[in-house]
């Protein structure tokens, strides 16, 4: 898609863990409403926390470029836009 780079495209396989972080970030958002139940909104950021790590989730970009160099995806730049890539 016009305007995503290669590192967008590459990290779309891992969409599920981007979507993780996402609800993380919302029960975070969450809980300063009132009559949040705090405890249970912790516990749920703690399993998803949990799933997050588990998955290399904080390494993924890491990951993503090691993979690119070895397929020399990197000379193209991580942050070209695919459309300009033929």
């Amino acid at each position: 898609e016009e305007g995503q780079t290669v590192r967008d495209v590459l990290r779309t396989a891992f969409d599920e863990l981007f979507k993780t972080e996402a609800r993380i970030n919302d029960i975070y958002i969450s809980m300063a409403d009132d009559g949040a139940d705090v405890d249970s909104l912790m516990e749920e950021v703690g399993e998803l926390q949990d799933r997050l790590e588990s998955r290399d989730f904080y390494t993924l970009d890491a990951k993503i470029d090691e993979v690119a160099r070895a397929l020399g995806v990197m000379d193209f730049g991580m942050d070209s836009d695919v459309t300009e890539l033929s």
